[in-house]
């Protein structure tokens, strides 16, 4: 059975089965929360390429990844309460997070931006409910070109964002998710891996491809980076295999190497250079050119006026530096360490 056609990288024919029967009924559920104005439910993330992973618990195949569904519609609206209480059932029954998207009209998909959620979401899908080909017969061709570079950097800022709060998890003595470090931890090691082959214009699905394509990588800040990523990619698609969990000396490692790998493609995205991460957050070069075309400007002077901010600048752009500082530092265990990070979440979930 080829990715396309399965769900899980290595779950068994059972296991498929039970995933095809509860998504197909899921999307039933949805597509009837929302009628006639649904177009079409797909399926992306892990299972949606087929690299979803598969655990064991008490002798039982289980899903670890959420399910991360988009909804194709004939209109613009919100997601009626039906859909919600869809969602949560299955998150009960399920024991992972079901992730339903802001509608997207019909219309909207051929103007989607070139971004990696849109690139890995049009390279693999699965449509749960509709017409099988209604992304790719809807979407810009530009897709079909490398990746803009900057989505290396908000790709490394996104997953740096989780090694950040997996180095402040480490100060809490009993989680609430007892496999958020780990889990963060991996996800960032793969991202230093995928930003360098999003810098290089090489990033494409699925996994198995890049962990080629990183093998062919020159320019490496590290060469800890090539066996990071190879483990990184195992953990994906086998979490419950021994991969211990990192200690916070494991977590500074990887903030460092996150610190190499972000200025690196920064140089190569911008043609600037920066002796340390501190020169670069004190450039006040724009990172995202496409967060400030005129149209879109009044949205950040409300958002940032909602942070208690003045200011034209779309608020993700302070937090790039600030993030790369606040990993290299690393004082845990320090108050006004985790004050500084509390701050940098609040605007991060945001504009996330």
């Amino acid at each position: 059975m080829s990715n396309n056609e399965r769900y899980s990288f290595a779950g068994t024919d059972t296991f498929e089965s039970f995933l095809g029967t509860t998504l197909q009924e899921l999307g039933a559920r949805i597509a009837q929360g929302f009628g006639t104005h649904c177009q079409a439910v797909i399926l992306g993330g892990g299972y949606g390429r087929g690299e979803g992973a598969c655990v064991v618990y008490e002798g039982e195949e289980r899903p670890y990844n959420d399910f991360d569904l988009f909804v194709v519609t004939d209109q613009a609206m919100d997601i009626p309460q039906a859909v919600h209480d869809a969602r949560k059932e299955y998150e009960q029954q399920l024991g992972i997070d079901v992730d339903i998207g802001k509608p997207l009209p019909y219309t909207s998909l051929a103007n989607l931006p070139h971004t990696l959620m849109w690139q890995d979401l049009l390279d693999g899908h699965k449509v749960i409910y509709g017409e099988r080909d209604i992304l790719k017969k809807a979407i810009s061709s530009s897709m079909m070109e490398p990746l803009p570079k900057t989505e290396a950097a908000r790709l490394l800022l996104n997953r740096g964002s989780g090694l950040l709060q997996a180095m402040k998890e480490t100060q809490v003595k009993q989680s609430e998710d007892p496999d958020f470090i780990r889990r963060n931890y991996q996800k960032c090691a793969l991202a230093l891996g995928d930003a360098l082959l999003i810098s290089a214009s090489v990033y494409k699905p699925p996994l198995s491809y890049r962990r080629e394509q990183i093998g062919g990588l020159t320019q490496l800040p590290s060469p800890k980076i090539m066996d990071l990523y190879q483990r990184a990619a195992d953990f994906k698609v086998h979490p419950d295999d021994s991969h211990s969990e990192p200690s916070l000396e494991d977590l500074k490692e990887m903030a460092n190497l996150w610190v190499q790998v972000f200025l690196q493609t920064e140089k190569e995205r911008t043609d600037r250079s920066w002796k340390d991460i501190y020169a670069y957050a004190k450039d006040g070069f724009i990172r995202e050119p496409l967060q400030h075309h005129f149209p879109l400007l009044a949205r950040n002077l409300v958002k940032q006026a909602r942070l208690g901010k003045l200011s034209w600048r779309y608020p993700r752009e302070r937090l790039y530096g600030m993030l790369g500082i606040l990993l290299i530092e690393g004082k845990t265990e320090r108050k006004l360490w985790q004050e500084k990070v509390d701050s940098f979440l609040r605007v991060w979930e945001t504009c996330n």
